[in-house]
């Protein structure tokens, strides 16, 4: 398995293919891009059970630090939409740079262009946190 593979909770999986079948119904032309990212990468995601899961994996909920190529660290922690709030630290799993990450593993080099923006950057450390996601969740 390579990579650029996307390991995956199974929940999580639910979780974010409930939302990609809703993008029919989402105006919002960025988030339907960023669904369609999720889309495509899913397709090849390899999906295990929480029992299983790698801890070197970045989640829903897992506290992410990364390196810009000058050096500069950001921390944050993965989250859904309605978990944000203000200066918490926290990323939605909604937004280009939580698309980027989620899915992937401790150590690898992200080498993006999207619609919004150009990311470069490594994947630091990954520390996790609480996963209690319960399929009711409210994106």
């Amino acid at each position: 398995m390579g990579k650029n593979v996307l390991i995956v909770e199974q929940k999580e999986y639910v979780l974010i293919k409930r939302a990609i079948n809703l993008s029919t119904f989402i105006q919002d032309m960025t988030l339907k891009a960023i669904l369609e990212r999720y889309s495509v990468a899913l397709e090849t995601a390899k999906i295990i059970s929480e029992s299983d899961m790698p801890k070197n994996i970045i989640r829903i909920n897992s506290k992410v630090t990364i390196e810009y190529p000058d050096g500069k660290l950001e921390t944050f922690q993965l989250a859904l939409p309605s978990e944000l709030g203000i200066n918490q630290n926290k990323l939605s799993i909604f937004t280009d740079k939580g698309a980027l990450v989620f899915g992937r593993m401790e150590g690898i080099s992200i080498n993006s262009t999207s619609m919004q923006t150009s990311e470069r950057f490594i994947i630091k450390e990954v520390r996790q946190r609480s996963n209690n996601i319960g399929l009711d969740m409210v994106l």
